[in-house]
């Protein structure tokens, strides 16, 4: 496995986690040299990873999972997407990506919605919290936008598969949600302005901050996955993807 096909960063130190002691989620972890990888990094904290070379830098997109450790077929997902750009040759990938597979590895690991007793999706207006340092890292390396990859457990909210977007401040969420439910077939969920709705959710704050974003969402029992929502989440991933021809 090449390891020069990537950057990371550690975003936090304080959400470290062994997320191999998830079994269920573990199960599903390919196995492979790179997931070992990635796993091994989680172990010390929230991970940023960058692929693709500013040489070939048009749009600079971010895919986040985890943000609730218990919504596992994203997390999985992410690591598949990882692994389909790390076969690429950088010119391959028309700009730059960055992927957090597991924004809090802690939660993740215990399986839990939860980080230290909070719900990092209500936080993210917030500082000192992983959240909120998602928000500013974005704002300050101004990135074009922003996926957050969620599932949903039947009863819930929004308890189908769905694509949330706001169309003011950012139109541009609205578009890419809508370029994702004509793609995918998820629920198209728009509001009219970001932040009326949700406090404190990052996709709100982002767009908020002036970085378009959308949440998207597959069912999926919470702590639980299968194949279909594994197969539905990376769809949601590979259109958002496709929305910016990230790949070439």
């Amino acid at each position: 496995m090449s390891m020069d096909k990537f950057d990371i960063k550690y975003l936090s130190n304080k959400t470290g986690g062994d997320i191999s002691l998830n079994r269920i989620l573990n199960q599903y972890v390919p196995k492979t040299e790179l997931s070992k990888f990635i796993l091994e990094k989680a172990l010390k904290g929230t991970v940023i990873y960058k692929f693709g070379d500013d040489v070939y830098s048009k749009n600079r997109i971010a895919i986040l999972s985890g943000v609730h450790g218990n919504e596992l077929a994203p997390q999985i997902a992410s690591l598949h997407i990882m692994e389909k750009l790390n076969s690429l040759d950088s010119s391959k990938i028309d700009g730059i990506i960055y992927i957090i597979p597991f924004v809090s590895p802690y939660s993740s690991m215990r399986n839990s919605r939860y980080f230290d007793g909070r719900d990092l999706n209500r936080m993210a207006s917030i500082s000192g919290n992983i959240s909120n340092d998602l928000v500013q890292y974005f704002k300050n390396i101004k990135v074009d936008a922003v996926g957050d990859f969620h599932s949903t457990a039947p009863n819930a909210n929004p308890g189908v598969e769905a694509v949330f977007s706001t169309k003011k401040p950012s139109k541009l969420s609205y578009e890419i949600a809508s370029h994702i439910s004509e793609n995918v077939g998820s629920k198209l969920i728009a509001y009219e302005n970001a932040g009326n709705v949700f406090n404190g959710a990052l996709e709100d704050e982002l767009n908020l901050n002036g970085i378009p974003a959308v949440t998207c969402e597959v069912l999926s029992q919470n702590g639980h996955l299968n194949n279909k929502s594994l197969k539905q989440s990376l769809l949601q991933m590979n259109s958002y993807l496709d929305y910016f021809n990230m790949i070439l």
